[in-house]
């Protein structure tokens, strides 16, 4: 079973911070490393989620996340149709030839030099 995590992006604070799921009542609350309580601004935030994957060097891979696969070709993982994409393919497909070098937040420049 894939393991349930998230991490956040505060654009204000531009800022990355990891978190887990807890459970409130009946509903899911959201903690995360820099956020001593609350949001206060729900615009300023950015979900994503961990795909369950990890790259070949053994890092997780999350919604959000830029990898390089065999070398050569660059693309952002994306939620689309029920599965993690990159591009057309199906990230699962590739993970095991694939490399987190950076995220749409923090490094989107790399994006731009792709072929």
């Amino acid at each position: 079973m894939r393991e349930i995590k998230f991490r956040v992006f505060d654009i204000a604070e531009k800022k990355m911070s990891y978190g887990k799921p807890e459970l409130f009542d009946d509903m899911i609350g959201f903690r995360f490393s820099h956020f001593s309580n609350e949001v206060d601004d729900w615009d300023d935030i950015v979900i994503m989620q961990y795909t369950g994957l990890k790259d070949k060097n053994g890092t997780e891979i999350y919604e959000g996340d830029i990898v390089r696969v065999n070398d050569d070709w660059i693309a952002s993982v994306e939620f689309w149709g029920g599965c993690f994409m990159l591009d057309d393919d199906v990230l699962a497909a590739v993970v095991g030839s694939c490399e987190v070098i950076g995220n749409i937040h923090e490094n989107s420049v790399l994006l731009e030099v792709r072929e």
